[in-house]
């Protein structure tokens, strides 16, 4: 600024003043004027809209993941200053999406809405609920920040059902799920029989009926619903020797997956006949087709073979006027403490080796789970004479259990009358002791629970069945001397007839 200062009559007076900016004269310049701009360090802010995805109810097939769609919009209320990068994401299945950035270049609060778009995929319900996004950008020191980030139901915002808080200084959302949005999915159940055949070869007396049993695969997933009944019965003409093809009651599926079921003829021991112990397995193949679940492939193997084509279990029986079965049983007691489940106990049936030809064992091994009976497949005996037969149970190693380790003989006497054999006589004798019965061969485990002290468990030490005779001790000692007895007394009778 440049002043000239005259001297008019010793009055001294501003004559002229001039402006320079940066060394050029502004004309006209009144006053020197400065310009002010104010910028922020940080033009901008940035803040990530997030959508989560919740499915409930029944599974989904896992490589039909379906894709469900978001869309956001601006409030039609909104200042200037945020700018939507993307109005559409997507998220398949269940999960977190998110949108594109939102674009801020103001101070200001912002509001946004966030919907699902409605599919048309069947089984799932789609969530019609309206999410309301609040932002609130601050200029801070001239740096723009997003300081604030609410999610709010529409219809519940008055009840206060929102996610909101304060961001972390490093920015980010509050919390994790932003906007969420619940679909539930459901299957329409199906339903499916096995089926099964009977036929008989022989000349059958009169017409007569057979019982198969369906049971499912321990290691079958959940998904599968038995009915009450697991039992069919087919009647077998005599004249024809088969059966019309029988049904069980419908099994009913609620999931999609692959289930196997064993189907078996129950061995009732009917005399002459001689029963097929074949297994049959039906595997069965559950698809879920548009929530809708069908039975899309059944397959029948027997003796864990594929039989090709084949719709139905087929059980052949034969009926032999000459034969004679018998069926072993064993019986199963538990003493001690109370079990706190029932376990599986194992037991074998082997021929003695000086046996008769003439014996036939369909199976030489059956299980009794917890405490009951259990049968062997039948024995056939196509030849009279006397047969024995040892049965025993296997250590099977259950914690808490002691074994018995008893060994029965089975001892079947078969007469040839009239050309059809008989089992005239069967007995089961305890070896080494004078117990016998003609109805099973009985086992007796003991079972001992853990005891608990303070933070130390104790077991009790098993004890085994047999005991040990003690001086003094007569209460084993009575049957061995009953024994010993009789021996020497069948001795005595020998040497009599010798000296005659």
């Amino acid at each position: 600024m440049t002043v000239e200062v005259a001297d008019h009559d010793s009055v001294l007076e501003v004559t002229n003043v001039t402006y320079a900016k940066d060394g050029e004269t502004v004309k006209d310049a009144q006053a020197a004027a400065f310009e002010n701009v104010y910028r922020t360090d940080t033009k901008e802010s940035y803040y990530t809209p997030i959508v989560t995805k919740i499915l409930t109810g029944d599974e989904r097939p896992a490589d039909k993941e379906k894709t469900f769609r978001f869309v956001l919009e601006a409030a039609e209320d909104n200042p200037e200053g945020a700018e939507l990068s993307g109005t559409e994401t997507e998220v398949q299945g269940a999960g977190h999406t998110s949108f594109q950035p939102i674009h801020f270049t103001k101070a200001g609060t912002y509001q946004f809405i966030i919907r699902e778009e409605e599919g048309k995929d069947k089984g799932y319900t789609y969530d019609d609920s309206v999410w309301r996004l609040t932002v609130t950008v601050e200029d801070q020191d001239s740096i723009l920040t997003v300081t604030n980030a609410v999610y709010e139901l529409e219809e519940e915002k008055d009840a206060g059902d929102e996610a909101k808080g304060t961001l972390p200084e490093t920015g980010g959302t509050v919390g994790q799920e932003g906007a969420v949005f619940t679909n539930d999915y459901q299957v329409t159940e199906t339903a499916w029989k096995p089926q099964a055949e009977k036929k008989v070869t022989g000349d059958m007396p009169e017409d007569e009926t057979f019982r198969f049993t369906l049971a499912a695969s321990q290691e079958n997933p959940e998904g599968a619903q038995l009915p009450e009944s697991l039992t069919a019965e087919a009647e077998v003409d005599k004249d024809t020797g088969t059966s019309d093809r029988v049904s069980f009651d419908e099994v009913t599926f609620t999931k999609a997956g692959t289930y196997q079921f064993r189907i078996t003829e129950e061995n009732t021991g009917k005399a002459g006949y001689i029963y097929d112990g074949s297994i049959w397995t039906v595997t069965v193949k559950v698809t879920d087709e548009d929530s809708a679940l069908t039975v899309s492939e059944v397959t029948y193997a027997k003796a864990g073979q594929m039989v090709e084509d084949a719709e139905y279990a087929v059980f052949e029986n034969i009926y032999e006027t000459k034969a004679a079965a018998f069926i072993p049983t064993v019986k199963k007691t538990i003493t001690g403490d109370k079990a706190p489940e029932e376990k599986v106990f194992q037991f074998t049936l082997e021929a003695d080796e000086d046996n008769p030809e003439g014996a036939a064992l369909q199976t030489s091994e059956t299980s009794v789970k917890g405490e009951g009976t259990a049968s062997f497949g039948e024995i056939t005996f196509t030849k009279a004479g006397t047969y024995k037969f040892y049965l025993e149970e296997k250590d099977g190693g259950e914690k808490g259990y002691t074994y018995d380790t008893s060994r029965w003989m089975l001892t079947v006497k078969v007469t040839d009358r009239d050309s059809i054999l008989t089992v005239e006589k069967a007995a089961y004798t305890k070896i080494g002791t004078l117990t016998s019965n003609a109805e099973a061969a009985e086992f007796q485990n003991k079972y001992t629970a853990e005891k608990t002290t303070g933070t130390t468990t104790t077991t009790k030490k098993p004890t085994t069945t047999a005991r040990k005779v003690k001086t003094g001790d007569t209460a084993n000692a009575i049957p061995w001397l009953a024994l010993m007895t009789a021996s020497v007394l069948t001795g005595a009778g020998i040497m009599s007839r010798k000296r005659k």
